[in-house]
């Protein structure tokens, strides 16, 4: 990657003698406020056995696991008359294709992307497989005791219900996480086949659940032939590979608006390099580019498995040409769908101070949210006063294909006298560097106040107590003309390994409250 030659970061700061503030209004989370600030805390831990289920997830799942019980078993005996947990079954059809489409009007209400409702989708999938089985095992029962079962299963009604039974077990058994991280395209497939046959299923076995059949058939094809139709573009992109990240840099200047910082697009190679298989995939990575930029849309695709690989090796091909005399990078055909997720109705330029922590490839996150806090501060409609980007990493060497980029966010902060934005750089590495001895001497050239290297993992606690300080110090808020008395809070945002978000989750439990306090309070978001 040509980071020298990169103008993604590039914000003309001079423009700010001329442009008047107008500061975005801050609406602090109810976690922020001192009487839930003990509630949110204890919503917020992490079950040990998970690192996406938290004790509010877990709340949210069991209130519904108990009406969805009341509402089967309520004086009502399974093996006797297991209709109605047939009818609750049907009931959850509907929810379950909802929470599994990309636009969904539950994420639209909550503000949030399907990424983080996928857990409530897994849970209703699985009470319906419940309810299913109740369902058939109490007309199972039923049957063996009455000494009918033979005479029942030949009914053409019982015959499409057995199949049903059989489709809904069968997703279930082929959903499990192994199967969804290692055989994805394949689960998709057993998903799609297993859930067309559970509702032709269904309609045979009982005409009056047509209403539940054509609901969910009607809410996957909204979002499947229609929104996510308007959300795609087929264009050309140029990759090239990043050695020293074991990545991939896709620049794709036919899109260059649509965005907002944090989001993320679903990628797909058209290219039969990528293997009959891996042509059809479709694969999320996050934009490492600010909206409206020259440069367009840039992603950065870590090598984490087979497609990833596969991508790499093509855009290493480049490299090999340009060895040869020819251009850097290769172009390829993509079709590039979204953007999706993000941060919400979460507005990072209106809190007092951000901490950004990125692990890995998670530094595309960090990178678009760092530009867009500039790109406020040009426009005058920015409060952050301290922005702290972290970023953890196994090898030293990863870092050279970004320096420029981390190099230029600080010095455009500190080269206007207009701005009151400090922005800092922190660097950690776990692991020992793979790199020449002429890439490790260069590293240690670097020498710009902002920007450190420390060996080790972070202590999260001791960064953000860090971060907290630099934001409410005396003199800070005198330069300012800030009250201290009334920060904006603290936004931490952590994309990166799930570890990563406990982490953080539990470094913001180390600090103690009147610190958070004394900053306007902490939230923590996670993508």
């Amino acid at each position: 990657m040509a980071s020298d030659d990169s103008h993604i970061n590039l914000v003309d700061m001079s423009r700010m003698q001329s442009i008047p503030k107008t500061l975005p209004r801050h609406i602090g989370p109810a976690s922020t406020f001192p009487s839930l600030q003990p509630l949110s805390s204890v919503l917020r831990t992490r079950l040990f056995y998970s690192q996406e289920m938290t004790v509010g997830r877990l709340a949210i799942v069991a209130i519904y696991l108990g009406i969805m019980l009341f509402a089967s078993l309520f004086k009502n005996n399974l093996f006797t008359n297991s209709k109605r947990a047939g009818y609750v079954a049907m009931s959850q059809v509907p929810l379950v294709f909802a929470l599994a489409t990309k636009n969904n009007i539950i994420g639209m209400f909550a503000a949030v992307g399907y990424e983080k409702l996928n857990f409530f989708h897994r849970f209703v999938g699985r009470i319906l497989v419940l309810l299913v089985n109740f369902h058939s095992f109490g007309y199972f029962y039923r049957w063996q005791l009455e000494g009918t079962f033979t005479s029942s299963m030949r009914q053409p009604s019982h015959i499409w219900g057995v199949l049903g039974f059989a489709a809904i077990n069968f997703v279930y058994l082929s959903s499990f996480g192994f199967m969804r991280k290692r055989f994805h395209t394949l689960f998709f497939v057993f998903h799609f086949v297993g859930f067309s046959l559970f509702l032709v299923a269904i309609y045979k076995h009982q005409p009056i659940m047509i209403p539940y059949v054509f609901a969910a058939c009607g809410l996957y094809g909204l979002d499947r032939v229609i929104l996510r139709s308007i959300k795609t573009r087929f264009t050309k992109a140029t990759i090239r590979a990043l050695p020293e990240l074991n990545a991939t840099h896709i620049q794709i200047p036919g899109i260059n608006a649509g965005w907002r910082a944090g989001q993320h697009v679903r990628v797909q190679v058209l290219s039969k390099s990528m293997g009959w298989v891996g042509c059809f995939e479709v694969h999320p990575f996050t934009v490492a580019s600010v909206s409206e930029s020259e440069e367009g849309m840039v992603l950065i695709c870590q090598d984490v498995g087979d497609w990833t690989r596969k991508l790499y090796n093509l855009a290493s091909a480049g490299i090999a040409a340009a060895e040869k005399g020819g251009e850097v990078g290769r172009e390829v055909r993509l079709m590039v769908e979204g953007p999706y997720g993000g941060l919400g109705c979460t507005v990072v330029s209106s809190y007092s101070a951000a901490l950004l922590i990125a692990g890995g490839s998670g530094i595309t996150f960090a990178l678009s949210a760092a530009q867009h806090l500039l790109n406020c501060e040009v426009k005058g409609q920015n409060q952050v006063e301290v922005l702290h980007v972290v970023w953890i990493i196994k090898d030293p060497a990863s870092v050279c294909p970004l320096i420029p980029t981390l190099t230029s966010l600080i010095r455009q902060a500190q080269c206007s006298p207009m701005s009151n934005l400090t922005v800092n750089v922190s660097i950690y590495y776990t692991g020992t560097s793979r790199a020449s001895p002429k890439t490790l001497a260069m590293l240690d050239t670097i020498h710009l106040g902002g920007l450190e290297m420390r060996p080790n993992r972070p202590d999260i606690a001791s960064v953000i107590t860090e971060t907290i300080d630099q934001t409410v110090k005396p003199n800070r808020g005198l330069a300012s003309g800030k009250d201290e008395t009334r920060y904006q809070g603290m936004i931490i945002a952590v994309c990166g390994p799930a570890g990563l978000g406990s982490s953080v989750e539990a470094g913001v439990g180390k600090v103690d409250w009147a610190r958070k306090r004394s900053v306007g309070g902490v939230e923590v978001c996670e993508e």
